[in-house]
């Protein structure tokens, strides 16, 4: 009779577990590989990432292809309709950034999605690993100065003539690792509410690391120069094939006229005209 009860108690046990949902259904699997340009899109098949890198100086934010999985199998059920695990409509993520030391680097952030996930199959979403924002508070922190800061011609030839050390800003540096937090959010077709588990993606930082200084030693070069185009989907972002760009494609050719010094100590104004090499 006890042998009777212990197995009808272990039977109910294992069809309430079978009528649990699986919380794991619904998951970021990875991270594709950063794309290269001029596509700066990526596929199902692309590699994926174990970290990424970028430069506190000039990127803007930070955003990466998650290739996200909808596990669930699809049911169909005609007599008894169960849509509550099929399909899953992603509304939107929520992102932030902590680091090594398990602190939290500004706030979390959330951003819209309108994505639809069928059963049984995975789709790529692009998604914004780490906002602008906080891009400024890991500047911030590391002691590396923001290009948009350098923004003003008048104040770039300002600091160029006060402090010719100053410019360009050319000392380069590894600023540290942090780490990318996201979770997607949604609901299925019969209205449910489902979320990824918090996925953490590993950044390395750096600071004027992807960019080529050398051309702007002088306000010449930085004003009057359009510098080598280089090709890339993310300024300040690295790939497999190499992002490190010319940094006469900052934007700074925007003035025509600026003040510098002569060689006897004298302040003078200069225009590209004046940078021209005299003809021979």
């Amino acid at each position: 009779m006890r042998a009777t009860i212990t197995v009808m108690a272990l039977s109910i046990t294992l069809a309430i577990l079978g009528c649990v949902e699986n919380d794991v259904t619904f998951f970021v699997e990875h991270v594709k590989v950063q794309p290269e340009a001029p596509q700066c899109s990526t596929s199902a098949g692309d590699d994926f990432s174990s970290s990424g890198l970028i430069d506190l100086a000039v990127a803007s934010s930070f955003s990466n292809f998650y290739y996200v999985t909808n596990a669930a199998m699809l049911r169909e059920d005609y007599d008894n309709i169960r849509a509550e695990t099929d399909g899953i409509m992603v509304e939107g993520m929520e992102v932030y950034v902590e680091s090594t030391t398990g602190g939290l680097v500004g706030g979390t952030e959330y951003f819209d999605f309108a994505h639809y996930i069928p059963p049984e199959s995975s789709e790529i979403l692009a998604a914004i690993s780490i906002p602008q924002s906080v891009m400024d508070d890991l500047a911030g922190e590391a002691g590396c100065q923001r290009i948009d800061a350098y923004n003003d011609p008048d104040e770039i030839a300002a600091l160029a003539l006060q402090n010719p050390r100053m410019w360009p800003p050319s000392w380069e540096s590894d600023t540290g690792t942090v780490y990318s937090v996201v979770r997607f959010l949604g609901h299925t077709q019969g209205g449910r509410d489902v979320e990824t588990e918090e996925f953490s993606f590993m950044v390395k930082t750096c600071c004027n690391c992807l960019i080529d200084w050398s051309p702007c030693v002088d306000l010449c070069g930085t004003f009057c120069e359009s510098g080598e185009e280089v090709d890339v989907c993310s300024i300040g972002v690295a790939n497999s094939a190499g992002t490190v760009i010319d940094c006469r494609q900052l934007g700074y050719a925007r003035t025509s006229v600026w003040q510098s010094v002569d060689s006897s100590g004298n302040t003078i104004t200069m225009t590209c005209d004046d940078c021209a090499e005299p003809s021979s």
